[in-house]
């Protein structure tokens, strides 16, 4: 369910950015200012650049058992990366299309052209 004040700006108060007559385009103070993008991007790449470190790390060492080493979670329960993956799948499932892969019309047809019978 949606929060009420969600529906009546309160929160969710979207501001369109302006254009004016010399041609600047002013937005909103509570926009994001172009610079933290960059930002977000360095940091973001940073982060799946230590993800593949720790997989290969973790592949290297472990092996095919990799999936099943323990992690400790920031509530201090125990977990291995399997489960781990699991219930988070479970959560993205929840959010809807944001979990789902989709499927096109476009990549039907290059997984036809990859088998090797797809002019049958």
């Amino acid at each position: 369910m949606v929060h009420p004040k969600l529906l009546t700006g309160g929160v969710m108060d979207w501001k369109s950015a302006s254009t004016k007559g010399d041609g600047v385009v002013t937005i909103p103070d509570r926009w994001l200012h172009l610079h933290y993008y960059e930002a977000l991007n360095i940091l973001c790449r940073m982060e799946n650049a230590l993800r593949v470190f720790v997989y290969v790390v973790l592949k290297g060492t472990f092996k095919e058992r990799w999936a099943d080493t323990t992690l400790q979670l920031a509530d201090g329960e125990q977990s291995t990366i399997a489960a781990t993956a699991a219930r988070r799948l479970a959560q993205a499932k929840g959010f809807g299309y944001l979990g789902y892969e989709i499927t096109s019309p476009l990549n039907v047809f290059k997984q036809r052209r990859a088998h090797p019978n797809h002019l049958l």
